[in-house]
């Protein structure tokens, strides 16, 4: 069993996000960041709130925030290698193992909320992402951890990364 615990802390106390590069991105942002002698990429995509979001009294159901994890992930993936349906034509698909989510604030209708999607690690057979979510406010209203796995389409079994996208990760 795996057990994971997501410290609450404000923006202004993750001193990595001071230190970047900007690499691409005219929706989004993609920055290398480098934190306690580690790298890691982080990738941020904007996404405002829509009615179908939320419920009668304009909050945002708590079951879209994993939406938003993927939102963040699949364009992070890609801007920086490809298309989930690319990865899946070639054989390989990535199904959840583990999701994790902390919720600190309500988002509401019509806010353009950040999505800061965060690769801390290079993957081998599991691919960590952590998701935060900013509000307009650039407070921190919810957290998540997903862990995905790379699994072979024609055996249903796990396989390493991709080397071409581990290279990438390297570089990036």
């Amino acid at each position: 069993m795996l057990s994971i615990s997501i410290r609450r802390e404000s923006p202004a106390k993750r001193p990595y996000l001071n230190d970047f590069r900007r690499f691409s991105g005219k929706n989004c942002l993609i920055l290398h960041v480098e934190y306690k002698g580690k790298n890691m990429i982080s990738y941020e995509t904007p996404y405002r709130v829509c009615y179908a979001d939320t419920d009668r009294m304009g909050i945002m159901y708590y079951g879209n925030y994993p939406r938003l994890y993927e939102i963040g992930r699949t364009d992070m993936i890609r801007t920086i290698w490809k298309s989930y349906r690319e990865v899946e034509d070639s054989g390989i698909i990535l199904p959840v193992r583990m999701l994790h989510a902390v919720y600190h604030k309500p988002a509401n209708y019509d806010e353009l909320l950040t999505i800061r999607t965060l690769i801390k690690e290079i993957p081998k057979v599991k691919f960590r992402i952590i998701s935060e979510i900013y509000n307009e406010k650039m407070e921190l209203i919810n957290e998540g951890e997903v862990t995905l796995a790379f699994m072979d389409v024609a055996t249903g079994k796990p396989r390493r990364a991709p080397e071409e996208f581990t290279e990438i990760l390297e570089k990036t």
